[in-house]
């Protein structure tokens, strides 16, 4: 498989969150690298990868690892079945989908701890895509499409657990959970299809922060 350059972005740039204080996700200053996440979340054509080693070498400790994985190329719905949500869970990947989950699997399987725990959407596509990785993943339903970002955050315990977390879902919830997490608000942020955000939580003087490890593009994989 070939390698590409990672591109790190622990430079800390603190940024406040503005989650509602008493909330369960409110853990103080967030650095995210703002202004670099910016950039990655405007562009499809940036690929994050390690550069030493197969696994990612942890420099500073880490206390969860994130990864926001998006199902991989679907069909399309015929006109009449497209208000459908019965036949939209029930899309399966195409070829081209099973391609690029088999690349993404590919490119987590060396990376990720023995006892990552992998949370996938009840959409067929979404598990057909984790399925390229392991057999053994967890249907959650609240995953499924047209989750928010907080009923995403809902399904796991960030980042109270020392534990790496790869979430297979949909478009926006994920792209609105890596902005939140990133920079404390919610937006638009677009993720490829089959393209995979590896977000880590940290303590540093006193301090949650939150660590963009990697982007990758499935295209160039």
């Amino acid at each position: 498989m070939r390698q590409m350059d990672a591109l790190r972005t622990d430079a800390p740039t603190h940024r406040r969150t503005t989650v509602p204080p008493g909330s369960r996700w409110h853990n103080g200053p967030l650095s995210g690298a703002a202004a670099v996440c910016r950039a990655l979340a405007d562009s499809h054509d940036v690929a994050m990868k390690s550069r030493h080693s197969e696994r990612f070498t942890m420099f500073e400790p880490v206390s969860m690892n994130l990864i926001l994985w998006r199902h991989a190329d679907a069909e399309n719905l015929p006109a009449s079945l497209a208000l459908s949500a019965q036949a939209d869970l029930a899309r399966e990947l195409t070829d081209r989908g099973r391609k690029q989950a088999e690349k993404a699997a590919q490119w987590l399987r060396p990376r990720l701890p023995d006892d990552a725990i992998i949370l996938c959407s009840p959409a067929v596509r979404a598990v057909q895509t984790a399925q390229a990785l392991t057999p053994g993943a967890r249907i959650v339903r609240d995953l499924a499409p047209g989750a928010s970002a907080l009923t995403l955050l809902g399904a796991i315990d960030w980042p109270g657990t020392a534990q790496t977390i790869v979430l297979v879902g949909h478009q926006p919830a994920l792209g609105q959970l890596a902005s939140l997490l990133i920079t404390g608000q919610e937006a638009y942020w677009t993720i490829k299809k089959a393209g995979i955000w590896w977000l880590a939580s940290r303590r540093r003087e006193d301090e949650s922060q939150v660590v963009v490890r990697a982007v990758v593009n499935p295209d160039l994989l």
